[in-house]
């Protein structure tokens, strides 16, 4: 099966435990409460501002996410609602990231980073591919660290102004991970246009042959756009 390692597969699929790998790996990403008296008292200590997300601990395709913006609003959601988790809100451009890991080898063979220009339910509608090698480096190396193999997705942020923390001035262009999904994400035909071809690296490892690196062999400024269509037929020109 071309999967990563089950419990690597539970940690994403828990927003609050990938939250901790993260923070463990020196990844920055935006900060996480898993009850509203500790997000209270982070906010009480000056570590956190409203506006925040409270959302589930274990959520998918952006459902159920709810903006806070007061202390109302984050006890009334915590208190009807289960498995919750209060997260800062992250600024900045988001992008889109789709890796291999080989199964053979444990290394992450590509890489195709895309700006996120429009998302829908979730998934990337529009977007354009671009580059960054030191980027690339960073992820591929978290990858292969953490244990990942076959295909994942990584959504990410771009602090393009830089912002306060607690630990004092971020400067321009830091980069935040918000999430990673072992799977194929939404938006990866637009890196299989731009000739990332995940299928057959699949099928390489299948035949028991390693692939070889190949990470940043795209064009970058090439657009992905998504549109719904409505198609209206007589019921006769159907079976035609």
């Amino acid at each position: 099966m071309v999967v990563s390692p089950f419990e690597l597969c539970e940690t994403c699929l828990d927003k609050y435990r990938m939250y901790e790998l993260l923070q463990k790996e020196g990844i920055r990403t935006a900060r996480c409460w898993t009850s509203a008296e500790a997000f209270f008292a982070a906010k009480q200590a000056g570590e956190v501002s409203y506006p925040v997300f409270v959302k589930p601990q274990c959520g998918s395709a952006s459902l159920h996410i709810n903006l806070a913006e007061n202390d109302e609003t984050v006890r009334t959601l915590f208190d009807n609602e289960k498995d919750l988790m209060v997260q800062e809100l992250m600024t900045g451009q988001e992008y889109g990231c789709d890796l291999y890991i080989d199964l053979i080898s444990g290394k992450c063979t590509s890489l195709f980073l895309k700006k996120k220009i429009r998302m829908r339910a979730g998934e990337t509608d529009k977007s354009v591919s671009v580059k960054d090698e030191k980027l690339f480096a960073r992820l591929a190396a978290f990858a292969e660290k953490c244990g990942f193999r076959g295909m994942i997705d990584m959504d990410l942020f771009h602090d393009e102004h830089g912002h306060e923390n607690e630990n004092g001035w971020i400067p321009e262009g830091e980069w935040y991970l918000s999430e990673v999904n072992p799977r194929f994400g939404g938006g990866y035909p637009h890196a299989y246009a731009c000739g990332v071809d995940f299928p057959s690296q699949m099928l390489a490892n299948l035949r028991g042959e390693e692939n070889p690196v190949t990470i940043g062999a795209y064009e970058s400024g090439v657009v992905m756009m998504k549109y719904n269509e409505i198609a209206i037929r007589k019921e006769g020109e159907l079976a035609e």
